[in-house]
């Protein structure tokens, strides 16, 4: 037995059977024409009918952000709360909601104009990127505005008069160190010139021998210059002589053996 093809059509209307219809089956004979219009009509109608089911379906389903579906309206209580996602809000109740914001109460507020933000004295609209740099300006001694950091080259230049030293950069190079013997490095903006000194008291030494000091710091380019100055307590009289090795070290030459003193000061950078 075979059956019938099946199609979702509507025919507009229904073949009769005429009295001089012969007997005639198969899928496109005489007599199974009406029953294939009407099979196809029964097809279409299922299939509207299933359609109508799913839309039915749908539009009594909780709506959501992926899903289209039916909503309640939410109380003024669950609109002040804010917490409640599965209800709608009606425009009486977001006005009712509606309050102004402060910096500490979220709430709705104004773009500001441009005269407003230009003034700077109102605290109730908010500014917007554009007016902020429209309102931009550079800082000057008499103008309040915007300004850049310097870079170290620009300290060190000293030339810049536009952008601003941060304590880093002011103090960038500098070290010290008090006492008997130290150090005095200045900031590399006035130059990064460098001051050693120290102290060899009532030490024993060989006359005309150099003997090798270290600096406390070492010089980071050059040594300019290192002197010295010897005395002793019998009074007795002599020479001092220095003599450069390195950025860390230097030589002294005495002239007098026997305990003395010998006080000497370098400069560098």
């Amino acid at each position: 037995m075979t059956y019938l093809t099946e199609s979702a059509e509507w025919a507009e209307g229904v073949r009769q059977f005429e009295t001089s219809d012969p007997v005639e089956g198969g899928p496109d004979g005489v007599d199974n024409i009406p029953l294939k219009q009407l099979t196809n009509r029964t097809v279409y109608l299922k299939a509207a009918v299933e359609k109508t089911q799913s839309d039915l379906t749908n539009a009594t389903r909780a709506a959501t952000e992926n899903v289209q579906g039916t909503a309640k309206a939410a109380t003024q209580a669950q609109v002040d709360a804010g917490a409640d996602d599965a209800t709608f809000v009606t425009p009486k109740k977001l006005g009712a909601w509606s309050k102004p914001a402060t910096e500490t109460v979220a709430g709705l507020s104004k773009v500001s104009t441009q005269a407003i933000v230009d003034a700077g004295t109102d605290d109730t609209t908010f500014v917007t990127p554009k007016k902020l740099a429209a309102w931009a300006k550079q800082a000057t001694e008499t103008v309040f505005g915007l300004a850049k950091v310097a870079t170290q080259t620009q300290t060190n230049a000293g030339t810049d008069d536009a952008t601003f030293v941060t304590p880093k950069k002011l103090r960038a190079g500098f070290a010290i160190q008090l006492g008997v013997t130290g150090y005095l490095a200045f900031p590399t903006w006035l130059g990064g010139l460098i001051l050693q000194w120290g102290v060899l008291s009532d030490q024993s030494w060989v006359a005309n021998t150099f003997r090798t000091i270290s600096f406390p710091l070492s010089f980071p380019t050059s040594v300019f210059q290192h002197v010295a100055t010897m005395s002793n307590s019998a009074g007795s009289t002599g020479y001092v002589n220095t003599n450069g090795v390195s950025n860390s070290q230097f030589q002294v030459l005495v002239s007098y053996s026997g305990a003395c003193t010998v006080r000497w000061i370098a400069v560098g950078y």
